[in-house]
């Protein structure tokens, strides 16, 4: 399940506020938070640990998302939903005829900015740190199809004109 990455600003469900965050890995302007990383607490009235987190794609970081938990049983809120990561990244198995599956496999899940809902049919390229390409057609769901690499990997989404803009 991809749940959306928490940020430093990020509130708790105990009105609470994430205070630390990887101070190299933005998201949207804001430090992405991990696993270890503070937060305070009025209810409980201290600051606790984030006590969850994922492998990231891309990062050796353990990420915290949303409705993750602090130390005092917080759940973390997002106050954005747009970069998204599997909540299973990062982990790897076996498969059938006993080889190593891929250890790294994710995909992204575009959102119309405005409405916040899944995107269907948008034409994207993702492209990995070497500059290798891959393009496509987002699902019914919005989703890109799935990356995957022996190796976590940092890439990049961009959406291609749509046929609504280039209308216009």
């Amino acid at each position: 399940m991809q749940r959306a990455v928490i940020r430093i600003g990020d509130r708790t469900n105990h009105g609470g506020v994430v205070v630390t965050g990887d101070q190299t890995l933005n998201v949207f302007g804001k430090p992405a938070a991990r696993k270890g990383d503070m937060t305070t607490c009025p209810r409980c009235k201290g600051e606790y640990p984030i006590v969850e987190g994922t492998r990231s794609t891309g990062s050796s970081q353990w990420l915290a998302l949303e409705g993750m938990r602090t130390a005092c049983g917080a759940a973390l809120i997002a106050s954005q939903h747009f970069w998204r990561e599997d909540d299973a990244a990062g982990t790897s198995t076996m498969t059938s005829n006993g080889t190593k599956a891929k250890a790294y496999k994710g995909r992204f899940q575009v959102f119309d900015e405005a409405t916040r809902e899944p995107m269907p049919g948008r034409q994207y390229r993702v492209t990995t740190i070497d500059g290798t390409p891959s393009e496509g057609t987002t699902d019914s769901d919005g989703y890109t199809a799935w990356i995957e690499s022996q190796s976590p990997d940092m890439l990049s989404l961009e959406l291609l004109a749509h046929e609504q803009e280039e209308a216009s």
